[in-house]
């Protein structure tokens, strides 16, 4: 579908979006119950316009196309009986919170530049992390093959450093993800156990197999086990010494070169304990 003035010449994509939930199961602060159909309207900005990421030139098309008067789509529109365009259009989900959306469908499209404007709403799956109160994520065949790929690189990835993981790191390896009393556990059962857990979560094993920290966090992790050290909450303590505050503090002090004889004291009470 195209639309043309003064021979200009506005043409539709032909594809196709989606939005989807992000499965926070909330609406802005409001339960999701599953038969719910939640909708969003064009959102207002603080200069009181509506924000509707169409350009100057997109309106005049559209509001020629639809048979609207001119203005109606500006983004600060004439109310006529008390409503406008802007005020009534909506982006209706189904119950499981997701959306479709033909984009060389004019109504589509045009839900899909609102959609663009909206708060609530990720651009894209490469820009989650920029928008950390979405509760939608926009996707398309090309962002979902693109991320997919980049899934596959980081499975990749974590797969080459578990190759390469000598037996008895993989048991370390197995501890920080709070498994415990694996000493008389089978090699075999290590290694399937830790390629569980990296293929459910091939960002974090990299993360765990590259930290440079990853030996002393093990230790602390076996002295816990072995109550040569103790926890409680976030507090630690080496009998009624304290430690640290936090997982992060106790792996500092540890590493600090001023408590070396601690450290080696404590890493001898957790050898004598083993025999």
């Amino acid at each position: 579908m195209s639309t043309e003035k003064d021979n200009a010449v506005f043409v539709f994509p032909k594809k196709k979006i989606k939005i989807i939930n992000l499965g926070k199961r909330k609406f802005s602060n409001l339960a999701m119950y599953p038969r719910t159909r939640k909708s969003l309207t064009t959102v207002l900005g603080k200069d009181r316009r509506y924000k509707t990421g169409l350009t100057p030139t997109e309106e005049t098309f559209f509001e020629k196309e639809l048979g609207l008067k001119p203005g109606a789509l500006s983004r600060k529109p004439n109310d006529e009986n008390g409503t406008n365009y802007w005020a009534d259009l909506k982006i209706i989900f189904d119950s499981k919170g997701h959306n479709e959306l033909e984009l060389d469908n004019i109504t589509d499209y045009i839900k899909y530049k609102v959609a663009i404007e909206h708060p609530l709403i990720c651009n894209s799956p490469l820009e989650k992390l920029k928008w950390p109160a979405a509760e939608w994520m926009i996707i398309d065949e090309e962002s979902d093959a693109t991320l997919e790929a980049v899934d596959i690189d980081h499975e990749l990835e974590a797969s080459e450093l578990f190759n390469d993981m000598p037996a008895e790191d993989k048991k370390s390896m197995l501890r920080l993800y709070g498994e415990r009393k694996l000493d008389k556990v089978s090699p075999n059962l290590i290694k399937s156990s830790l390629f569980k857990h990296m293929k459910k979560d091939p960002i974090k094993f990299k993360k765990l197999a590259t930290d440079k920290s990853l030996k002393v966090r093990v230790l602390l992790e076996d002295l816990l086990e072995a109550k040569v050290v103790t926890r409680n909450g976030n507090y630690f303590k080496n009998g009624d010494d304290p430690i640290g505050n936090s997982t992060d503090e106790v792996i500092s002090y540890f590493e600090d070169p001023r408590n070396s004889s601690v450290k080696l004291a404590l890493e001898s009470k957790l050898k004598l304990g083993k025999k």
